[in-house]
């Protein structure tokens, strides 16, 4: 992903810096010019595995956006005085941009998450935007990207679907592992990674209230609802974010000082 005027480089990373109008106007043009782009939300996680791993770190190099999701992403950007319009998790972006694509006739696909919940999901939004193209849905099989055959027939579903958006529920890192390689396969114009979005959206898990979102604690809700999961993530892997944070303030302190990253 290139810098431009409507992003800024942070923590090593191009980060998307559009409201979520300008990201839709931006989505709709690359649709119909027949192209094929993921999308990814970084948060402290991301962060941290960019820096723990090339290979993420160049999934990020290639994405058609960027879109911050994480409220320390949006404090880090103010400190560093380049603030970012708006914060847009993937738990947003499902209900966002299905009703954008309800108003503008575009396709969408769900695929990943626990069983049932892209089909609950979709239920869901059609309820709410009758007008909403459902192309089709999908919750492979655990592990199915590491057999050959699932992992075509799985592809294949969503390909002859030829859905224009296509949300992808299947935890990081491997949704963005599984974009990046399979892209041009799939055949949607647009997929993004969502994480556990279906299981909110289903009611499988419930998602943090307004008030902790804001304050930056939603991975502390996330925590207390799945620890088993979760534990290693939050607090072991990603307390080397308070490092990844003080290179930041000292490379921005000290521009023309030689940082590593």
């Amino acid at each position: 992903m290139k810098t431009s005027p409507d992003s800024l480089r942070l923590f090593n990373i191009t980060i998307s810096n559009l409201k979520f109008e300008q990201f839709c106007e931006q989505i709709n043009d690359h649709i119909k010019q027949g192209q094929h782009g993921y999308v990814l939300t970084p948060n402290v996680n991301h962060v941290c595995l960019c820096h723990r791993d090339p290979h993420f770190h160049e999934i990020y190099q290639h994405a058609l956006h960027a879109i911050p999701d994480g409220t320390p992403i949006m404090w880090a950007a103010s400190l560093f005085g380049t603030p970012l319009h708006e914060k847009l998790s993937g738990s947003d972006m499902v209900p966002k941009l299905s009703a954008y694509a309800a108003k503008n006739d575009l396709s969408v696909y769900f695929l990943g998450g626990s069983p049932g919940t892209a089909e609950q999901t979709a239920k869901t939004l059609k309820i709410k935007h009758p007008k909403l193209i459902i192309a089709g849905t999908d919750c492979p099989a655990y592990g199915f990207e590491k057999d050959p055959q699932l992992l075509q027939e799985t592809i294949d579903k969503v390909s002859r679907a030829k859905p224009q958006i296509c949300f992808i529920a299947l935890g990081s890192p491997k949704q963005e592992y599984f974009m990046y390689q399979h892209q041009n396969e799939l055949g949607a114009a647009i997929t993004i990674g969502v994480g556990a979005s279906f299981d909110f959206m289903a009611g499988r898990i419930k998602r943090a209230p307004h008030w902790l979102q804001s304050i930056g604690l939603e991975w502390f809700w996330r925590l207390a609802m799945e620890p088993r999961r979760l534990w290693k993530r939050y607090l072991v892997e990603d307390v080397i974010f308070f490092k990844l944070l003080w290179n930041e303030f000292k490379k921005h302190k000290h521009p023309n000082a030689s940082q590593s990253s």
